[in-house]
């Protein structure tokens, strides 16, 4: 004897095994989530450390699990920084603002690796991008002084440097640096003071 069930049982059986499988669903994104974070927190401690290399490994994972992952990829460009790998940090560092167009962090830290393959220019464009971000911002001011005075841009990285000492005033290193830029332009009564001010401030 055929038995037919009716067309309302079936579409009670059809709710039930959706409703399993976004449960399911939940569940592993969870899971994911999870070893994600395990993933990220392994790959900060080795960092921290200065084990850049191993790190490489662990933010590796995150990225293939979460291609959209913000921290990875920032993260990630900064170990190649420090690994001198510059086209690495590159890249990463474009990925982190095509995520996020506003992280001045990133747009610093292509500009930085720009600057230490001396495409000046390209670093410029980057530390300006970083301080449109984050006006008050000294590194950026600082760093785009430096590229700026690596072009033989005097006075503009003059005007940089005495932007970055308005923001932070104790950074000795911006004091000497601007020292070098009044000594460049002929400036050498300033270029003293300032000498003297990296001095007192302990300069290294």
């Amino acid at each position: 004897m055929n038995c037919f069930l009716p067309s309302h049982f079936w579409k009670q059986i059809y709710c039930l095994v959706l409703l399993c499988s976004i449960v399911n669903s939940g569940v592993s994104l969870a899971q994911d989530k999870d070893t994600i974070n395990k993933l990220l927190e392994q790959a900060e401690d080795l960092f921290k450390q200065g084990k850049y290399k191993n790190a490489l490994a662990f933010y590796d994972q995150v990225i293939q699990a979460d291609a959209e992952n913000l921290a990875a990829y920032y993260r990630r460009a900064e170990a190649n920084f420090f690994l001198q790998d510059y086209a690495a940090a590159i890249g990463d560092a474009t990925r982190t603002t095509e995520i996020a167009p506003m992280h001045y962090l990133a747009y610093n830290v292509r500009g930085l690796s720009y600057f230490h393959v001396k495409n000046y220019p390209e670093a410029i464009l980057d530390f300006s991008k970083a301080i449109d971000c984050k006006p008050d911002f000294a590194e950026g001011h600082a760093y785009r002084g430096s590229a700026f005075y690596w072009l033989k841009k005097y006075p503009e990285a003059a005007a940089d440097y005495t932007k970055a000492l308005e923001l932070d005033p104790g950074e000795a290193r911006s004091w000497y640096n601007r020292a070098l830029v009044f000594f460049a332009m002929g400036k050498a009564e300033e270029a003293e003071a300032d000498l003297a001010k990296a001095k007192s401030l302990k300069l290294r």
